[in-house]
C-alpha cells in the first residue's frame, strides 16, 4: 500500500524548522531596514544641506560672510528652516515635501550655513533645532 503525502510529524518538523530559520533572521533583518533608514536619512540631509549651501552662496553670501572674514560670536550664519526650503523652493521635490527616510514624515529642523574663517569658505550641515543659533540669521 503507497501512501502519497507527508506525515504530521514530518509537517511539524517543517514547520519547526522554518520558526528557526525565521526567529534567527528577523533581528538580522530589523538591523539592516534601521541601518538603511538612517544611511537614507543622512543622504537626505547631506544632499538638502548641500542645495541650499549652493542657494546661500548664490543668495545669502553677503549676509553671512563678513567683509574682513573675522566672525565672533557665532555671527556668521544662517539657519534655514526646513519650511523656508520648502516655501522658496530651494529643494525641488515631486510632491514640494521632503520626507524623513527614518519615519516616512515630513522633515523637520534646519540647514545651518556658516562661515569658516580659517578655511574661508562656507559649509552646511542639518541640525534638528536652532538651540545654538546665537546670533544668526534665522530663515522661517
Amino acid at each position: 500500500m503507497n501512501k502519497k503525502g507527508f506525515t504530521l510529524v514530518e509537517l511539524i518538523a517543517v514547520i519547526v524548522i522554518l520558526g528557526m530559520i525565521i526567529i534567527i533572521a528577523y533581528p538580522a533583518y530589523i538591523n539592516i531596514a534601521n541601518d538603511m533608514k538612517k544611511s537614507n536619512f543622512e543622504n537626505t540631509t547631506k544632499i538638502l544641506a548641500n542645495t541650499v549651501l549652493n542657494y546661500a552662496n548664490k543668495y545669502d553670501i553677503d549676509n553671512i560672510k563678513p567683509a574682513n572674514n573675522t566672525c565672533s560670536n557665532n555671527n556668521c550664519c544662517i539657519y534655514y528652516s526646513i519650511e523656508f526650503i520648502k516655501e522658496n523652493n530651494i529643494f525641488l521635490t515631486t510632491t514640494n515635501d521632503i520626507i524623513n527616510p527614518k519615519t516616512n514624515e515630513s522633515l523637520d529642523g534646519f540647514i545651518k550655513v556658516s562661515y569658516d574663517v580659517n578655511k574661508k569658505e562656507l559649509y552646511s550641515e542639518y541640525k534638528d533645532n536652532a538651540n545654538d543659533k546665537g546670533n544668526c540669521i534665522i530663515k522661517q
